[in-house]
């Protein structure tokens, strides 16, 4: 009768040494992929866009964003992912976390002392990590009697500060300019950012937008329609050619015996001879003549904003954001009149 070979990993077995095996394949298996996670978020980070990676790892990841950045700390640490180590950490996130904060030195003691091992809970490595650390007034508290006694052991030990709230929903180029300023602050004071932007439903705001943008196109077709009244394309083309040659200095060659041609706004000729910018610009916005030198920002001022809402509404990511960010300078303005105007377009943005 043939002999059936088991092999460690496959199938049962009544050979201790087949199942310690097992136990030790399976158990190195678990720390390795925690500290793979960790290597494929630290990819992500570098490789996406900022955008993406805040999208990445606060929305679409089965842990808190915190929790991926202890993961990325921890494939960081050099001691961690060493395979001479592994028989020495337990497999568990949350201890190895706890590790990265020894230096080399209180590393290669806690594996002598026993207490860096494969069985070790976080609570152990817990307080001797903090065995290290320097005693400071907020790390005690009163009890009712007066008595100073020891916190509790906190996982990182950090203390909450402070909490930001918004009255209304930030874009995300918004949320991402405060965090920049936040990790700026908190670089400088050593303290630690933990960012977390509500979730908000993407298909909801999306279809809010496309309804918005609907009403906003009927809104600048009619408006539209104000424009270049009673102004022939052939008197809007003289005025083009007048704004050209007022910026530029640039005059058309005069005929031969002449001197100047008939298109030449120095021609006493010309109906706007001895005009300068600042009397064709008025005219312009008066009766709403749209041309190149006059677009729509300096002819109707309410309709361009609304633009940008449209903008906002159909735009990419980035084209959203810019229009985003006009909006909120033009609402900054010191004419109160087109302050107004931006505060209202601003308001309507589905963010």
């Amino acid at each position: 009768m043939k002999q059936e070979i088991i092999e460690p990993g496959r199938g049962h077995s009544n050979n201790i040494t087949d199942y310690a095996d097992r136990v030790s394949i399976a158990w190195r298996a678990a720390l390795q992929s925690i500290i793979e996670v960790g290597v494929i978020l630290n990819d992500a980070k570098e490789n996406l866009d900022r955008k993406d990676w805040l999208d990445l790892i606060n929305n679409n990841l089965p842990f808190t964003r915190r929790t991926a950045e202890k993961l990325i700390k921890i494939s960081s640490d050099a001691r961690l992912s060493n395979p001479k180590n592994a028989r020495y950490l337990p497999p568990h996130w949350t201890s190895l976390h706890e590790i990265t904060y020894l230096t080399d030195e209180q590393f290669e003691d806690g594996k002598e002392q026993g207490i860096i091992r494969a069985d070790a809970e976080r609570k152990e490595i817990s307080v001797y990590v903090k065995s290290f650390k320097i005693k400071e007034p907020a790390d005690r508290d009163e009890d009712t009697n007066g008595e100073a006694k020891d916190l509790a052991p906190g996982h990182d030990e950090t203390f909450p500060l402070a909490s930001i709230r918004s009255s209304s929903l930030l874009a995300d180029w918004q949320i991402e300019k405060i965090e920049k300023s936040l990790q700026a602050l908190c670089k400088k004071h050593g303290i630690e950012l933990d960012l977390h932007p509500p979730k908000q439903d993407a298909a909801a705001k999306a279809a809010e937008r496309k309804k918005l943008a609907s009403e906003i196109e009927a809104w600048l077709h009619k408006r539209k329609k104000t424009y270049n009244v009673g102004i022939s394309q052939e008197k809007i083309d003289i005025l083009s050619d007048t704004f050209y040659q007022l910026e530029n200095w640039k005059y058309p060659i005069a005929p031969e015996g002449q001197e100047f041609a008939a298109n030449d706004i120095r021609n006493p000729k010309h109906p706007y001879f001895e005009k300068y910018k600042a009397d064709l610009y008025p005219y312009c916005e008066e009766k709403k003549i749209i041309t190149r030198y006059t677009p729509i920002e300096r002819v109707d001022y309410e309709a361009y904003l609304e633009s940008l809402v449209m903008r906002h509404c159909i735009g990419n990511v980035r084209e959203r954001a810019e229009a985003h960010k006009k909006l909120e300078r033009r609402s900054k303005s010191s004419n109160p009149e087109r302050a107004n105007l931006a505060k209202a377009a601003l308001a309507k943005l589905v963010i």
